[in-house]
C-alpha cells in the first residue's frame, strides 16, 4: 500500500504507532476503511471519567423487592457537565449475551453524534452511533473484564467496567 502525504489513514497509523505497540491490520480492513472516507474516525479521548454501577432498584407487584441477587441487572447513571447518561446492563442468561441498554442526554447540540463502544480487552466488540435522547441497545457475548465507553462530542469519554455481581 502506498501512503500519500496528508492521508488521514496515514496520520492515524502514525499516531497509533507513537501511542502503543502496533500490529499491522489485515489488508482487507485497511481497504474497508479507505472505502468509507465519509465515516469519521474516533479521536483519541481528551479526558476519561469512570462511572459506577449500582444495583437496579426494581419495585413491582411480584413480591420480591429490588434486584439484589447475584447476576441481577445493574444501573449506571451520571450527570456530567454536558448532560447525563443512564444505562442498564443485564448479565447473560441461557443465551450468553449481555444486554446493555441506555440513553445519553446532552444539554447542547442534541444532534451531535455520541459513540457507544463495547470493548473486551483490546478488541472492539460493538460500536453504536446515537444522538441525544435516543435509546441504544447492545446484545453481545463478551468475556469477563469488558468495558463500555461513551465517547461524547466534546471528546470526553465516560467508561463503565463490567458490573460486579
Amino acid at each position: 500500500m502506498t501512503w500519500k502525504r496528508g492521508d488521514p489513514l496515514r496520520e492515524i497509523v502514525e499516531r497509533a504507532r507513537r501511542l502503543a505497540t502496533w500490529v499491522v491490520p489485515p489488508e482487507d480492513l485497511v481497504q474497508r476503511v479507505l472505502d468509507r472516507p465519509d465515516e469519521p474516525a474516533l479521536e483519541a479521548p481528551r479526558a476519561s471519567g469512570a462511572v459506577e454501577w449500582k444495583p437496579l432498584d426494581v419495585r413491582g407487584t411480584g413480591g420480591t423487592g429490588g434486584a439484589a441477587a447475584a447476576g441481577a441487572a445493574r444501573l449506571a447513571s451520571q450527570v456530567f457537565d454536558d448532560g447525563e447518561v443512564g444505562i442498564v446492563a443485564v448479565p447473560p442468561s441461557g443465551d450468553g449475551l449481555w444486554q446493555i441498554q441506555g440513553r445519553v442526554w446532552l444539554r447542547r447540540d442534541d444532534a451531535a453524534v455520541i459513540r457507544v463502544v463495547l470493548v473486551d480487552g483490546e478488541h472492539v466488540i460493538a460500536s453504536i452511533a446515537t444522538t441525544s435522547g435516543r435509546d441504544f441497545e447492545i446484545h453481545e457475548a463478551v468475556g469477563t473484564g469488558w468495558e463500555l465507553e461513551i465517547h461524547l462530542p466534546s471528546g470526553d469519554v465516560l467508561v463503565l467496567g463490567e458490573p460486579s455481581p
